[in-house]
């Protein structure tokens, strides 16, 4: 991972073939200690896992996009955000959430909530910064069983 900053708000964020994006993206929140940021951008992934979430059973539904010796899953868009979330023993620790889009080879699509990720070629990320000291903390809902954001 190599990133810039722009100005207090704004940074630009590459990523190289083989980097797991979750942990990358994790290592950004702490190694700059901000407190909330939005991210977008373009690149391909060499494998993931997708999810989407089942209201009734509450809880998460993946699907593979398997490795290939011969190609990368072009993104077709990948956004989200990384805010806090206390982990069991109390600590805050940095929190992934993020929706994608990306084509197969076949020229169809699969989406959903990244679940893992995995670099092809590159990822290009755009981040802005909504807070910078306030760090914004999720919390688990006991209806969804979902981490949602506090808004305090």
């Amino acid at each position: 991972m190599k990133y810039k900053k722009y100005n207090e708000y704004n940074y630009a964020l590459t990523m190289k073939v083989g980097e797991n994006i979750i942990e990358q993206l994790k290592k950004f929140l702490e190694q700059e200690n901000l407190g909330f940021v939005s991210f977008y951008g373009v690149g391909a992934f060499s494998k993931a896992t997708l999810a989407g979430f089942s209201i009734a059973e509450k809880k998460f539904h993946n699907h593979e996009v398997p490795e290939h010796k011969t190609h990368v899953y072009e993104t077709l868009h990948f956004t989200g955000n990384l805010t806090w979330m206390k982990n069991e023993k109390g600590e805050l620790k940095p929190h992934f959430h993020a929706h994608t889009s990306v084509s197969c080879d076949d020229g169809t699509v699969q989406g959903g909530h990244v679940m893992s990720a995995t670099c092809g070629v590159t990822m290009e990320l755009v981040m802005t910064v909504l807070s910078k000291e306030e760090k914004e903390i999720r919390h688990r809902s006991e209806e969804l069983q979902v981490d949602l954001w506090t808004l305090e």
